[in-house]
């Protein structure tokens, strides 16, 4: 865990810092880097968490000697499921003073029984458990909740590493975005669109690139030059550009 609040304090550095000297793009993409490798990390430690909890729930003892089935009797009728869930398909019903044989145990308090040469999974509010199907499922359970645990321990590193990464894209983005602006136009024009400004004699593209595109363009051709009004109806914003280059606007 040290290592992710490590990387994310890096990444709070650098991007609080995104207006700086252009050097830092390629530290951006170095620190994208660590945090791709710390993310497919994170996805590993996932994986195999899942696959541990997934072999708890499906394996189960049953290779030991407590596995060997026992017999319950029904206490009331009772739903024989295909799977070990609430929602699963009914396969027969069981009903009440009759045996059947229960053997490992599935997962959230549903057991693999046999019943009237049917198998499928049971609840265990239908029956009594014995003492040692207690302690299988107390065994069981645990183990699943603290595999469960140390899941979702990974899942939140995942998130905020994520969230770190998108930082550092959004950074980047930001600081080859200025980088490119400052070669064309000028440290001083850069600013100003990355402030998303707008301002007398800036041209068509600057404005794109300070605000946006328009929602609507009126355009007039004269024989003294072209008028465009610009619409910008989010914004409730106009303005008005003679040949190109802005004259005025209004909000």
């Amino acid at each position: 865990m040290n290592r992710i609040t490590l990387l994310i304090l890096l990444i709070c550095i650098y991007a609080t810092g995104i207006y700086s000297q252009s050097s830092e793009i390629e530290q951006l993409k170095q620190l994208k880097k660590s945090v791709s490798t710390q993310i497919e990390q994170l996805e590993d430690s996932l994986n195999n968490i899942n696959t541990k909890i997934n072999y708890l729930e499906s394996k189960l003892y049953s290779d030991s000697e407590d596995a060997i089935p026992f017999e319950a009797t029904i206490k009331f009728r009772a739903r024989i499921l295909d799977a070990p869930a609430s929602y699963a398909d009914i396969v027969t019903y069981g009903e009440a003073g009759e045996k059947l044989y229960i053997f490992n145990y599935a997962k959230k308090g549903y057991w693999i029984c046999q019943y009237d040469g049917k198998e499928g999974y049971i609840n265990d509010m239908y029956f009594d458990l014995t003492p040692n199907a207690e302690y299988r499922k107390s065994i069981v359970e645990d183990s699943i909740k603290v595999a469960e645990a140390e899941a979702k321990i990974v899942r939140d590193s995942l998130r905020v590493v994520r969230d770190s990464l998108k930082k550092v894209e959004e950074a980047n983005a930001l600081k080859a975005k200025r980088v490119e602006l400052t070669k064309k136009f000028g440290s001083e024009i850069a600013d100003r669109i990355m402030n998303r400004k707008i301002w007398l004699g800036m041209t068509t593209e600057m404005a794109r690139l300070s605000i946006g595109n328009p929602s609507d363009i009126n355009r007039s051709v004269y024989s003294f030059g072209v008028h465009e009004q610009w619409v910008y109806s989010s914004l409730d914003l106009y303005l008005y550009f003679e040949d190109g280059k802005l004259t005025s606007w209004q909000d």
